[in-house]
């Protein structure tokens, strides 16, 4: 919740989260000043994968992404690396 009051925030500049919101993509295509985000989720599964592509391909200030998932596989880090 605290992230979508965020999304409009013009100085926040890093996020280090063990949960983030389902559709994290949705605040990384609005958020205009962050620029380091750390994501330590247990599964993939709470977190949408193709919401999150999208918000990276449309954000333009993310100079750092780190994503430590348990059960991350190969098609996810495909797609998002693609994305950003």
């Amino acid at each position: 919740d605290i992230l979508i009051a965020m999304q409009d925030s013009t100085t926040l500049t890093e996020i280090k989260a063990n949960r983030v919101i389902y559709t994290i993509g949705d605040f990384l295509a609005k958020n205009i000043s962050l620029t380091r985000l750390t994501v330590d989720e247990d599964r993939t599964w709470s977190i949408d994968v193709d919401n999150f592509t999208e918000g990276l391909h449309k954000n333009e200030t993310l100079t750092e992404l780190n994503i430590i998932f348990s059960d991350f596989n190969n098609r996810h880090a495909k797609k998002l690396s693609e994305a950003w």
